[in-house]
């Protein structure tokens, strides 16, 4: 039974380390293309917000190099499809066609040890072949797609990880 437990203390190590090294937050999520004039509503999006966010911030922290420090501000996000919300049984269900691409709006702000700013500016992260393309393995989730566009980003920005 240790083994668990040293387990699940091992990776609430590695999120707090992940966390102090790269914040994420939302700029006024509620506003987000994602929630305005759809039938998605912002109270069901944020399951998939703060895991969005955590994914940003374990994605980064590998990446970063030691001493380094990155804040991130979402501005905009629209997900890959839309909410299709007289699907059977009053569940509503997310339909994902090539034509409703996934975008990721952003502003960050790269940091050395010292504070000093290495790089900042903003971001808009786009995919319209985003079904086209292969997916990662272990990445058959609900937020494949906005991951995906946070990994290619993250490459680009910050190189591969190891």
């Amino acid at each position: 039974m240790r083994t668990p437990k040293l387990l699940t203390a091992a990776l609430l190590i590695a999120a707090a380390a992940a966390h102090a090294q790269v914040q994420v937050t939302y700029q006024e999520p509620q506003k987000f293309t994602e929630f305005a004039g759809s039938t998605a509503a912002f109270s069901d999006g944020q399951r998939w917000l703060e895991e969005l966010k955590t994914y940003i911030q374990t994605q980064a922290a590998e990446r970063l190099p030691a001493g380094q420090q990155l804040a991130v501000t979402v501005t905009d996000l629209r997900r890959a499809g839309w909410v299709d919300p007289t699907f059977r049984y009053g569940q509503s269900v997310r339909i994902v066609r090539d034509i409703d691409a996934p975008r990721i709006d952003l502003q960050y702000r790269l940091t050395d040890a010292g504070g000093g700013v290495v790089r900042e500016g903003s971001a808009q992260l786009r995919d319209l072949g985003f079904l086209s393309r292969p997916q990662r393995p272990g990445q058959a989730d609900t937020l494949t797609h906005e991951k995906n566009l946070v990994d290619r980003w993250l490459d680009d920005f910050l190189g591969h990880s190891s």
